[in-house]
Formats: structure tokens, sequence, C-alpha cells
């Protein structure tokens, strides 16, 4: 992962797998309560986390297998048009090209 990342990263060694469940949405992350995560894991969070944090208790969710990863809605946001309008004419076109009509 080193070798194509476009932007440089440290790894976080934590001792749990519900430690490493979190998310970074708009600045912030959201992680498990510290009785849900641990005492060291937590206190590497506060450690090296500088930035915003928001803890948030799954005891529930995860007797079930459940994650924070799981809560998240992936929206598809398309940024091209389906269909293009244009005021080419089959006169504009060349003799090697095919107009389709859909």
């Amino acid at each position: 992962m080193q070798e194509v990342a476009s932007c440089q990263y440290k790894v976080m060694q934590l001792d749990s797998r519900r430690a490493v469940d979190m998310l970074y949405v708009n600045g912030r992350l959201i992680h498990h309560v510290r009785n849900e995560m641990g005492d060291h894991s937590y206190g590497k969070l506060d450690e090296k986390i500088p930035y915003t944090r928001h803890h948030i208790a799954m005891t529930e969710l995860t007797k079930v297998g459940g994650t924070i990863s799981s809560l998240i809605i992936p929206i598809n946001i398309q940024r091209a048009p389906k269909m293009l309008s244009s005021d080419i004419t089959n006169a504009d076109l060349g003799q090697h090209t095919t107009w389709l009509n859909y």
C-alpha cells in the first residue's frame, strides 16, 4: 500500500478489532467509547490523534456483530451528465463517423 499511496500516512497499531473500528468523516474521527475499546487503545488515540473525535457506545450493535463502518450509507454522486445536448448535425460529421441514435 505504501508503494501506491499518493499521500503520506503512518500506521498505528491497536490491540483489538473493536479498537480499530472507526470512521473518519468530514474532519472528525468516530470511534467506540473507552470501555469498548480498552484503556490502552483509547489512550493511544488521546496521545496520537489531535483532531476532533466523537465516541459512541455500540454495545448492543456489537453483540450482533455490527460495526461503526457498517453504519455508513454510500452515496453515488454522478458528476457527469447522462445525456449531452448538442447541435451537431449529420453535415458536421465526416465520412468515417457513425451517428448512433439511442
